[in-house]
């Protein structure tokens, strides 16, 4: 049997090979895919959304093997955040009230959030909330302005610690409904997240998943706290939000910086081509100040099931919102695969071995190893006996069927509640602005920590909760 000349190359190879991989990445930002559908001329439409105010002046729709794709790019008119559209966007401002040696900050915090209101269209609803130890929402979204100056206006400085973590999962968890790339969250804070039963990773994960983008506000006390920021900009840039900052002992943030907020995703355009268009490509969109937007997308065409049964099965790549990757990175991930090329040519050069008498191998066995088992954090049993598994530390419950537990009852909200874990360990439901609610134990709650054997009604739906192995 021949050798693999890469099993036999040395560890360094290994490491290259995963550092070779994982450089073109750099500058990356995970987006949800582009909202693509097929017209009835047997055509695609993709809705794009960009910067409001941006002027696009060039596109450039191009396969992955470099062939152009004819094409047609409209810009929308900003009247589709009229008060009667069906998806205008949806703002939530969230401020940190961990620390009263910050009321200085949070004052100004909350003037600038004041002047982002005043910049953001006046249909567009807005919510408010705050977070310490606990979140809390001070304000469902509303376009009503004076009720949010009211609201503002109230808000203080007296929490002891910044679960900021959990907090933005539970602002994501009531985020009213809204198509991918028209919701917003912006948080005001230092970036001390203070919290250890979340990550920064399960906020990017579950923003990303939602579509929601994380934008960040960051102001500190002193220098020593810039390194907290560094949370909100990761945050920012791993949901395509943005990420502006202040001088330390300052929270008055530049109008234009709270204009690129007020502004984001308020740009929306159609690129149209026809159903030829089957493999992955690239969006180009330049603006008049040069700047490019590059987006990929990969839509289905009428023969794509005959070209995915030729091709081995691959998991389809989420779309991506590309903008200024580094070419330093392609170029040292070029020379790294050239290097492992190198050392993989080395090997095979070496000087024949004496053939060495084998022992007889050792019998594989035919026992293939288990997987390891999915995590079930909790059991739904349903009116009929069926048992629903709550496999994720937070699980969204609805009639959609990107809910994580779908009930399909005509009497539940698409995105009706949610079941997660919470700091202590302990199962809470928290219901998202449902239209019939949530009732625990024949209590309407809008948040409640469940136990073993409690009866959860949604809608029309019961449902008892408990534990695996029960």
């Amino acid at each position: 049997m021949a050798d693999n000349i890469f099993f036999r190359a040395p560890k360094a190879v290994a490491l290259l090979t995963a550092l070779a991989l994982w450089l073109p990445q750099v500058g990356t930002a995970q987006t949800p895919p582009l909202d693509c559908r097929a017209t009835e001329d047997g055509g695609h439409d993709c809705t794009v959304f960009f910067p409001g105010g941006t002027d696009i002046t060039d596109t450039k729709l191009t396969l992955s093997d470099g062939t152009e794709v004819e094409h047609s790019f409209t810009a929308e008119p900003t009247e589709l955040q009229a008060p009667d559209a069906d998806t205008p966007r949806v703002l939530f401002l969230a401020f940190d009230t961990s620390n009263p040696a910050r009321a200085a900050i949070l004052r100004q915090s909350l003037d600038s959030a004041w002047a982002l209101v005043e910049l953001v269209p006046p249909q567009t609803p807005i919510g408010l909330g705050t977070f310490d130890e606990n979140f809390a929402e001070v304000q469902t979204p509303t376009t009503d302005r004076d009720v949010l100056q009211q609201a503002i206006a109230g808000i203080k400085a007296n929490g002891q610690t910044t679960n900021l973590y959990e907090a933005t999962l539970d602002i994501l968890n009531i985020l009213p409904a809204a198509p991918d790339g028209r919701r917003d969250i912006v948080l005001f804070s230092d970036g001390n997240a203070e919290d250890t039963a979340f990550t920064l990773n399960d906020v990017s994960e579950r923003a990303r998943k939602l579509g929601v983008r994380v934008n960040g506000l960051g102001a500190v006390l002193r220098a020593s706290e810039t390194k907290y920021t560094q949370t909100l900009e990761r945050m920012a840039e791993e949901t395509g939000g943005l990420y502006f900052g202040t001088a330390p002992g300052n929270a008055n943030f530049d109008n234009e910086d709270l204009s690129r907020i007020a502004q984001l995703g308020e740009g929306v355009g159609v690129v149209s081509f026809d159903a030829g268009f089957v493999r992955e490509g690239t969006l180009v969109l330049t603006t008049a100040t040069g700047r490019t937007l590059r987006y990929q997308i990969a839509p289905v065409g009428p023969d794509a099931a005959e070209e995915e049964a030729a091709e081995e099965p691959q998991q389809q790549p989420a779309a991506t919102l590309i903008e200024n990757i580094p070419l330093a990175g392609w170029i040292a991930g070029g020379a790294l695969l050239f290097l492992i090329l190198l050392l993989g040519l080395r090997g095979r050069r070496k000087s024949p071995q004496p053939e060495m008498a084998q022992p007889d191998p050792t019998p594989m066995s035919d026992t293939v190893p288990a997987p390891d088992p999915v995590k079930v954090y909790g059991v739904l049993t349903t009116a009929n006996g069926d048992e629903l598994y709550l496999t994720s530390s937070i699980s969204t419950l609805g009639r959609s069927e990107d809910a994580d537990i779908v009930l399909d009852d005509p009497s539940v909200s698409r995105r009706h509640a949610t079941i997660s874990v919470t700091g202590d360990g302990a199962m809470q439901i928290v219901d998202l602005n449902s239209l019939n609610g949530v009732l625990v134990n024949g209590t309407r709650v809008t948040s409640a920590e469940v136990k073993a054997g409690d009866t959860l009604q949604l809608g029309e739906v019961t449902l008892t909760f408990g534990y695996p192995n029960d």
